[in-house]
């Protein structure tokens, strides 16, 4: 049968759970307890597990995605404040947000399905490996792009006066960034060149097309300075 493996977080708390579980008629013994090993260690040791139970409300964090990073599947409960909504936020990232539950009905219904179906729960493992290397989730040179461009976007209103205000990211479209990659190619030429007047409109239009890229702007400050401006 099924187990219920947790965390011993000190050594009372398997005696009580223990307890409870028995006087609501589950065995004891299907409570497995363990210590958190070395990081590599725990990752591996993840992966045998079939389903993780998220928390509610307090989501899981840093838990969720290494769980996901095992190719654990993870069930979360949504709620309505930051806490409870972070594993739904890390499961739509991977592309996963069939396993975000809105109700505990749904919930249950959710982990229940997945412990009774090995061929669904098989599937759902192999999507989130094919995910891992594809999803926003963990691609952190996209995160970094972004964030950067988000940082960039702020000081711009920043520095034209404006007030604090909500900003939002688009991310450039693949066809988007491959016009930005032969502008930038195309500036560099004119640079090597040294078609100074040519590249700097370049870089200028790469800059407006994708803020986040800093060998633009480096190269445009450069090129500005050697002209005296």
């Amino acid at each position: 049968g099924s187990v219920l493996w947790l965390p011993s977080g000190n050594p009372q708390m398997p005696v009580n759970l223990r307890a409870e579980a028995e006087a609501r008629g589950v065995a004891p013994g299907r409570l497995v307890f363990a210590d958190r090993p070395d990081k590599a260690l725990h990752l591996k040791r993840l992966s045998l597990a079939d389903i993780a139970l998220d928390t509610w409300t307090y989501n899981g964090h840093t838990t969720t995605s290494d769980a996901l990073w095992a190719g654990l599947p993870v069930v979360a409960l949504e709620g309505t404040h930051y806490a409870s909504r972070v594993s739904g936020s890390v499961l739509r990232a991977i592309g996963l947000p069939e396993l975000v539950a809105r109700t505990r009905e749904d919930y249950a219904a959710l982990a229940l399905r997945y412990a009774g179906d090995r061929e669904a729960l098989a599937a759902l493992k192999a999507r989130i490996a094919a995910n891992r290397a594809t999803a926003p989730l963990f691609d952190t040179d996209r995160f970094l792009r972004n964030l950067e461009r988000a940082y960039r976007a702020l000081w711009r209103r920043h520095a034209a006066g404006k007030p604090p205000a909500a900003i939002r990211m688009v991310e450039p479209s693949q066809g988007d960034r491959a016009e930005v990659d032969r502008l930038f190619a195309e500036a560099e030429a004119h640079r090597m060149s040294g078609e100074a007047e040519a590249a700097a409109a370049l870089y200028r239009a790469v800059r407006a097309q994708d803020g986040a890229r800093v060998n633009p702007h480096l190269h445009l400050a450069a090129l500005q300075q050697a002209a005296g401006d």
